[in-house]
């Protein structure tokens, strides 16, 4: 129990400083924006931003979409408001092609170090006139995220030649991120993630069961694993009469292991968090007391003194694999991962 609330502790310290950032977020990012004139064109507009990133941080697309990240991770939004001086095309769009990171908890569209957005604008005054708008982020590092508040900016516009000039008529703010973004963008986006998701899902998935499998059979010749495979065949061939009956109950016991270390994953995950692990193999102090423990074990591996679970617990869960059955195979597989703690622990 000691053990436990000190393991507990850990990551609750852990949770907290990768929470905290080390400055304020204004020196992380740095905005600018300018009005780019569509050649050939006398009346539209691209209001261009540009934004650098600190070292190490990322700001999100506009096409990424949090329900399809485990609700991480905000889209870069601008949010003009309507004018009679100029109305906005479209939706705005990212300025090259985003990064694309999936992984368990699913698919995330960002850019590091600069990024660009454009947002498609028609002018319908001839006279100069102040564009104002809002913009939103959220930019994230190892250690966490950062969301600031809602920003303004105003831009003046000029030099434009609409057939027909009218005046301004301020209305309410438009979110060109939302309600104006176009069917054909999204689909477009849509597509393309698919498409990606499909091809590393094929790959990963595949690479991911064959380098299991092959450590699960590299496991089996550990020192504490591999003098269970005798004792293992005759507890199955003496309780079998034929050789259905054999491949059904090692079937039973196999399934029986999966369930035990899955039920105390699961454990783990809910007692932490959905990125308690991710946070835990990624902390510099976790791993090296990680890197202790494997030195512990190698050298009690190295034979130069045992590690040995209470016998009382072994002894209990032995008695209960003697009981036959179901019941007697489930515990067969239960004293397995206790005897073989010193290799399947670490």
């Amino acid at each position: 129990m000691k053990h436990l609330f000190s393991i507990l502790l850990i990551l609750s310290v852990n949770t907290f400083l990768f929470a905290q950032q080390d400055k304020p977020w204004q020196e992380n990012v740095k905005w600018s924006f300018n009005v780019k004139k569509i050649p050939g064109s006398q009346t539209e507009a691209y209001i261009v931003g540009t934004v650098k990133l600190a070292e190490g941080y990322h700001i999100f697309s506009v096409s990424h979409d949090p329900d399809k990240a485990d609700m991480t991770g905000s889209p870069t939004k601008f949010k003009f408001k309507k004018s009679n001086f100029y109305k906005v095309i479209g939706s705005l769009e990212d300025v090259g092609r985003a990064q694309i990171f999936k992984d368990e908890y699913g698919t995330q569209m960002y850019f590091e170090k600069k990024a660009s957005f454009k947002q498609k604008i028609e002018v319908l005054t001839d006279e100069p006139f102040d564009l104002s708008f809002s913009y939103e982020f959220q930019i994230c590092n190892a250690r966490g995220c950062q969301f600031p508040p809602p920003q303004d900016k105003k831009l003046t516009l000029s030099g434009f030649k609409p057939e027909k000039p009218i005046k301004e008529e301020v209305l309410e703010p438009q979110d060109t991120t939302t309600e104006s973004r176009s069917l054909k963008a999204s689909k477009n986006a849509e597509q393309t993630i698919n498409v990606k998701q499909a091809e590393q899902e094929k790959g990963s998935s595949l690479m991911i069961f064959i380098a299991g499998f092959l450590a699960g059979l590299i496991a089996l010749f550990t020192p504490c694993m591999f003098p269970m495979i005798p004792m293992t065949v005759t507890f199955f061939t003496k309780q079998s009469k034929t050789r259905r009956e054999g491949i059904m109950k090692a079937l039973i016991y196999g399934a029986s292991i999966v369930i035990i270390y899955v039920t105390f994953g699961l454990i783990f995950t809910a007692a932490t968090g959905p990125i308690g692990l991710n946070d835990l193999s990624t902390n510099i102090w976790m791993n090296l007391i990680f890197f202790a423990i494997f030195m512990l074990f190698a050298f009690s591996f190295l034979g130069a003194f045992e590690i040995q679970l209470p016998n009382s617990w072994v002894n209990k869960m032995d008695k209960q694999a003697d009981r036959g059955g179901l019941i007697g195979i489930f515990f067969m597989a239960f004293t397995l991962g206790l005897v073989s703690f010193s290799c399947t622990g670490p």
